[in-house]
Protein backbone atom coordinates (compact mmCIF):
# COMPACT_ATOMS: atom_id res chain seq x y z
CA UNK A 1 0.00 0.00 0.00
CA UNK A 2 1.55 3.10 -0.86
CA UNK A 3 1.99 5.77 1.63
CA UNK A 4 0.07 8.75 1.80
CA UNK A 5 1.41 12.44 0.86
CA UNK A 6 1.27 14.83 3.77
CA UNK A 7 -0.69 17.13 1.46
CA UNK A 8 -3.21 14.07 0.97
CA UNK A 9 -3.62 13.24 4.63
CA UNK A 10 -4.38 16.83 5.38
CA UNK A 11 -6.82 16.94 2.40
CA UNK A 12 -8.29 14.09 4.25
CA UNK A 13 -8.75 15.68 7.33
CA UNK A 14 -9.61 19.02 5.73
CA UNK A 15 -12.50 20.48 7.82
CA UNK A 16 -15.91 20.52 6.49
CA UNK A 17 -16.92 23.48 4.62
CA UNK A 18 -19.83 25.08 6.68
CA UNK A 19 -17.41 24.98 9.74
CA UNK A 20 -15.02 27.43 7.92
CA UNK A 21 -17.75 29.52 6.81
CA UNK A 22 -19.54 29.65 10.15
CA UNK A 23 -15.40 30.67 11.28
CA UNK A 24 -15.80 33.34 8.51
CA UNK A 25 -19.10 34.44 9.65
CA UNK A 26 -18.02 34.64 13.03
CA UNK A 27 -14.74 36.95 12.36
CA UNK A 28 -17.12 38.85 10.23
CA UNK A 29 -19.89 39.52 12.56
CA UNK A 30 -16.51 40.97 15.21
CA UNK A 31 -15.13 43.41 12.71
CA UNK A 32 -18.58 45.52 12.04
CA UNK A 33 -19.61 44.89 16.41
CA UNK A 34 -16.68 46.80 17.12
CA UNK A 35 -17.72 50.33 15.33
CA UNK A 36 -21.21 49.59 16.35
CA UNK A 37 -19.97 49.29 20.42
CA UNK A 38 -17.79 52.55 19.82
CA UNK A 39 -21.13 53.98 18.54
CA UNK A 40 -23.10 52.70 21.16
CA UNK A 41 -21.25 53.87 24.05
CA UNK A 42 -21.28 57.34 23.13
CA UNK A 43 -24.97 56.75 23.15
CA UNK A 44 -25.73 54.40 26.45
CA UNK A 45 -22.63 56.80 28.09
CA UNK A 46 -23.19 60.29 27.22
CA UNK A 47 -20.41 62.94 28.11
CA UNK A 48 -21.53 64.33 31.86
CA UNK A 49 -22.27 68.00 30.27
CA UNK A 50 -25.18 66.48 28.07
CA UNK A 51 -28.92 67.02 28.64
CA UNK A 52 -29.16 64.91 31.99
CA UNK A 53 -27.55 67.84 33.86
CA UNK A 54 -29.33 70.53 31.88
CA UNK A 55 -32.92 69.00 32.87
CA UNK A 56 -31.55 68.65 36.32
CA UNK A 57 -30.62 72.04 36.83
CA UNK A 58 -34.43 73.50 35.04
CA UNK A 59 -35.88 70.79 37.21
CA UNK A 60 -33.93 71.82 40.39
CA UNK A 61 -34.49 75.54 39.54
CA UNK A 62 -38.14 74.87 38.99
CA UNK A 63 -38.66 72.92 42.38
CA UNK A 64 -35.87 76.01 43.87
CA UNK A 65 -38.52 78.91 43.01
CA UNK A 66 -42.16 77.24 42.80
CA UNK A 67 -42.39 77.22 46.57
CA UNK A 68 -42.14 81.28 46.24
CA UNK A 69 -45.24 81.34 44.46
CA UNK A 70 -48.06 79.91 46.54
CA UNK A 71 -50.49 80.09 43.32
CA UNK A 72 -51.05 82.25 40.14
CA UNK A 73 -49.72 81.50 36.12
CA UNK A 74 -46.49 81.46 36.84
CA UNK A 75 -46.28 79.06 39.50
CA UNK A 76 -48.45 77.12 37.62
CA UNK A 77 -45.96 77.61 34.62
CA UNK A 78 -42.90 76.69 36.69
CA UNK A 79 -44.44 73.44 37.99
CA UNK A 80 -45.15 72.20 34.67
CA UNK A 81 -41.92 73.06 33.43
CA UNK A 82 -40.12 71.42 36.63
CA UNK A 83 -42.58 67.77 36.08
CA UNK A 84 -41.65 67.82 32.73
CA UNK A 85 -38.20 68.08 33.43
CA UNK A 86 -38.28 65.68 35.69
CA UNK A 87 -39.69 63.19 34.18
CA UNK A 88 -38.08 63.23 31.20
CA UNK A 89 -34.63 63.30 32.44
CA UNK A 90 -35.99 60.14 34.96
CA UNK A 91 -36.87 58.24 31.73
CA UNK A 92 -34.07 58.92 30.14
CA UNK A 93 -31.78 57.29 32.90
CA UNK A 94 -33.89 54.23 33.10
CA UNK A 95 -34.09 54.22 28.98
CA UNK A 96 -29.77 54.48 28.88
CA UNK A 97 -29.63 52.01 31.86
CA UNK A 98 -31.66 49.21 30.23
CA UNK A 99 -30.09 49.35 26.92
CA UNK A 100 -26.47 49.41 28.74
CA UNK A 101 -27.78 46.40 30.51
CA UNK A 102 -30.11 44.62 27.21
CA UNK A 103 -28.02 45.66 24.36
CA UNK A 104 -24.17 47.43 24.93
CA UNK A 105 -23.09 45.21 27.51
CA UNK A 106 -24.20 41.62 26.04
CA UNK A 107 -22.45 42.93 22.95
CA UNK A 108 -18.95 44.28 23.97
CA UNK A 109 -18.96 41.00 26.26
CA UNK A 110 -19.08 39.33 23.13
CA UNK A 111 -16.66 40.72 22.00
CA UNK A 112 -13.64 41.37 24.61
CA UNK A 113 -14.38 38.11 25.94
CA UNK A 114 -16.42 35.11 24.43
CA UNK A 115 -14.76 35.92 20.64
CA UNK A 116 -11.26 35.99 22.18
CA UNK A 117 -11.88 32.65 23.73
CA UNK A 118 -13.48 31.31 20.92
CA UNK A 119 -11.05 32.25 18.35
CA UNK A 120 -8.21 30.74 20.99
CA UNK A 121 -10.39 27.18 20.94
CA UNK A 122 -10.49 27.22 17.46
CA UNK A 123 -6.51 28.01 16.95
CA UNK A 124 -5.98 25.23 19.53
CA UNK A 125 -7.78 22.79 17.34
CA UNK A 126 -5.68 23.38 14.26
CA UNK A 127 -3.46 22.32 16.56
CA UNK A 128 -4.54 19.55 17.53
CA UNK A 129 -5.38 18.39 13.69
CA UNK A 130 -1.83 18.97 13.12
CA UNK A 131 -0.53 17.25 15.60
CA UNK A 132 -3.17 14.19 14.32
CA UNK A 133 -1.96 14.61 11.16
CA UNK A 134 1.64 14.36 12.07
CA UNK A 135 0.54 11.14 13.52
CA UNK A 136 -0.56 9.53 10.76
CA UNK A 137 2.30 10.47 8.68
CA UNK A 138 4.46 8.94 11.17
CA UNK A 139 2.32 5.57 11.26
CA UNK A 140 2.17 5.70 7.62
CA UNK A 141 5.92 6.04 7.06
CA UNK A 142 6.69 3.01 9.77
CA UNK A 143 3.82 1.39 11.09
CA UNK A 144 4.61 0.38 14.72
CA UNK A 145 2.31 -0.91 17.69
CA UNK A 146 3.39 2.36 19.34
CA UNK A 147 2.42 4.66 16.66
CA UNK A 148 -0.45 3.19 15.67
CA UNK A 149 -1.52 3.64 19.20
CA UNK A 150 -0.23 7.01 19.01
CA UNK A 151 -1.94 7.99 16.04
CA UNK A 152 -5.44 6.44 17.28
CA UNK A 153 -5.36 8.54 20.61
CA UNK A 154 -4.72 11.74 18.63
CA UNK A 155 -7.49 10.94 16.37
CA UNK A 156 -9.28 10.36 19.47
CA UNK A 157 -8.23 13.68 21.30
CA UNK A 158 -8.79 15.92 18.33
CA UNK A 159 -12.42 14.36 17.37
CA UNK A 160 -13.59 14.92 21.06
CA UNK A 161 -11.65 18.56 20.61
CA UNK A 162 -13.12 19.31 17.44
CA UNK A 163 -17.05 18.32 18.40
CA UNK A 164 -16.87 20.51 21.38
CA UNK A 165 -15.55 23.25 19.83
CA UNK A 166 -17.62 22.70 16.25
CA UNK A 167 -20.71 22.91 18.40
CA UNK A 168 -19.53 26.31 20.08
CA UNK A 169 -18.79 27.70 16.47
CA UNK A 170 -22.39 26.93 15.03
CA UNK A 171 -23.95 28.23 18.26
CA UNK A 172 -22.44 31.47 17.66
CA UNK A 173 -23.05 31.86 13.73
CA UNK A 174 -26.10 33.23 14.11
CA UNK A 175 -25.23 36.23 17.02
CA UNK A 176 -25.18 38.56 14.43
CA UNK A 177 -28.79 37.94 14.21
CA UNK A 178 -29.21 38.37 18.12
CA UNK A 179 -26.78 41.33 17.40
CA UNK A 180 -29.18 42.89 14.85
CA UNK A 181 -32.45 42.19 17.46
CA UNK A 182 -30.36 44.05 20.12
CA UNK A 183 -29.84 46.71 18.06
CA UNK A 184 -33.72 46.72 17.14
CA UNK A 185 -34.57 46.61 20.69
CA UNK A 186 -32.64 49.87 21.51
CA UNK A 187 -33.95 51.57 18.54
CA UNK A 188 -37.24 51.38 19.84
CA UNK A 189 -36.78 51.90 23.32
CA UNK A 190 -35.17 55.11 21.99
CA UNK A 191 -38.20 56.06 19.63
CA UNK A 192 -40.46 55.22 22.94
CA UNK A 193 -38.14 57.67 24.85
CA UNK A 194 -37.95 60.54 22.12
CA UNK A 195 -42.04 60.05 21.07
CA UNK A 196 -42.72 60.45 25.47
CA UNK A 197 -40.91 63.08 26.23
CA UNK A 198 -42.00 64.96 23.07
CA UNK A 199 -45.50 64.93 24.34
CA UNK A 200 -44.55 65.73 27.59
CA UNK A 201 -42.50 68.80 26.74
CA UNK A 202 -45.73 69.37 24.40
CA UNK A 203 -47.87 69.10 27.23
CA UNK A 204 -45.63 71.31 29.68
CA UNK A 205 -45.47 74.15 27.19
CA UNK A 206 -49.59 74.17 26.27
CA UNK A 207 -49.82 74.20 30.00
CA UNK A 208 -47.27 77.29 30.53
CA UNK A 209 -48.66 78.94 27.54
CA UNK A 210 -52.33 78.72 28.68
CA UNK A 211 -51.35 80.09 32.41
CA UNK A 212 -49.13 82.87 31.24
CA UNK A 213 -52.24 84.15 28.88
CA UNK A 214 -54.52 83.50 31.43
CA UNK A 215 -52.61 86.18 34.10
CA UNK A 216 -51.48 88.09 31.44
CA UNK A 217 -55.76 88.76 30.86
CA UNK A 218 -56.26 88.95 33.60
CA UNK A 219 -53.45 91.87 34.42
CA UNK A 220 -55.08 93.67 31.52
CA UNK A 221 -58.63 93.30 32.86
CA UNK A 222 -57.88 94.05 36.05
CA UNK A 223 -57.23 97.84 35.71
CA UNK A 224 -60.50 98.53 33.60
CA UNK A 225 -62.52 96.95 36.09
CA UNK A 226 -61.12 98.65 39.28
CA UNK A 227 -61.66 102.05 36.89
CA UNK A 228 -65.81 100.83 36.53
Amino acid sequence: MAMKSPALIQKESAYPPEFEKAVTAIKTTRDYTVPVIQALEKIVRPPQAHRKEELERMSLIAQKYTPHLSSGAYFEALKATGNACAAVNKREQETLSDSFDRVFAPMKSWVEEDYPRLMKEIKKCYAVKEEMDRAVMATGARQTPERSAKCEAAKKRHKEFFDRVSTEVFKWKAVHRHHMQCLRVLMYKRYLFEKSSKLDFESAYTRCSTEIEAGITALQTKPSSESN
